[in-house]
């Protein structure tokens, strides 16, 4: 533990205890464990589901182990095949058979790649092998770099990951209700995955799929919502500005993009393509009309 952050040490009542119970949270959401967990499954989804955790249980799911020298004697093989020969376990640096005449093996870190000092503890993870270890530091995912939760690791193409982005890499992932997402049809937008009926309107839920939407905030909002709630009002007709039209913006003020709204406020010529001199949210056309104003 003490080779660990101390900020990241799991001590109760600590900073590391909260940290160490949301990344529990984050790494292993229970609705990527537990079809009971999820939301409105239907029967083949549920299957689906249950095939795929009996699947990363049985093919990638592990915890590492944390071993002293002398301990790894007596846990783990005692010596491995690796493109460099021969090695006596990895588990732990140093770890050696003491009546072997071999040399001492360096052992670098599957991670960062430096030298690892000869007695400090190892973490292994078996489904990588006993050729690969790490500090524990650096017993980290792949994708978000944190900390594996209680070492809990998931292990895909020489790669750790935490339980969370070990599924993202096998399902797409719901933005809406962050479950993962079993059914065949699912739509896409922003740049995520979406249930179908997840991705609504966040101002009356009507469903979005297929339909014009305005995003606000980081959330989707159907036309009539945006138009209604969000839409910019033209400083020239005052009217709201519909998400399709073109516009013309400066600083706070927004114009319909037309001559008869974007005009000086003066003399009424249409200011489209032209200089202009804003003041206030009004427009002039010169230096003449501003002071007829004034």
């Amino acid at each position: 533990m003490q080779m660990l952050p101390k900020e990241k040490q799991p001590v109760a009542g600590s900073e590391g205890a909260q940290y160490r119970k949301k990344q529990l949270a984050k790494q292993l959401p229970a609705h990527d464990q537990d079809p009971s967990k999820c939301h409105e499954l239907s029967p083949k989804e549920v299957k689906e589901m249950e095939q795929f955790v009996k699947k990363y249980k049985s093919e990638a799911l592990g915890v590492g182990d944390v071993k002293l020298p002398r301990e790894m004697d007596a846990h783990g093989p005692s010596r491995v095949d690796s493109p460099g020969g021969d090695r006596s376990t990895a588990a732990a640096v140093g770890a050696r058979d003491e009546k072997s005449a071999e040399p001492r093996i360096q052992y670098s870190c599957y991670c960062c790649k430096l030298t690892m000092k000869e007695g400090d503890p190892a973490i292994y993870a078996e489904r990588a092998g006993y050729n690969k270890l790490w500090h524990p530091a650096c017993f980290v995912c792949s994708t978000c770099r944190e900390l594996l939760v209680d070492m809990i690791y998931f292990w895909k193409n020489e790669k750790l990951y935490c339980g969370r982005h070990y599924c993202d890499s096998e399902k797409p992932r719901c933005a809406g209700c962050d479950e993962l997402i079993f059914s065949n049809e699912y739509t896409q937008a922003e740049n995520q995955n979406w249930h179908l009926k997840h991705f609504c309107c966040f101002d009356c839920d009507n469903i979005l799929a297929g339909e014009i939407y305005v995003m606000v905030d980081d959330k989707p909002v159907c036309k009539p919502c945006y138009v209604k709630n969000h839409a910019v009002v033209c400083q020239g007709c005052h009217n709201a500005i519909d998400p399709e039209v073109q516009r013309v913006s400066y600083n706070n003020f927004s114009w319909h993009a037309a001559a008869e709204c974007f005009l000086c406020s003066c003399c009424s010529k249409c200011l489209l393509g032209q200089k202009f001199m804003p003041v206030e949210g009004m427009v002039f056309c010169s230096v003449e009309c501003k002071k007829m104003m004034s």
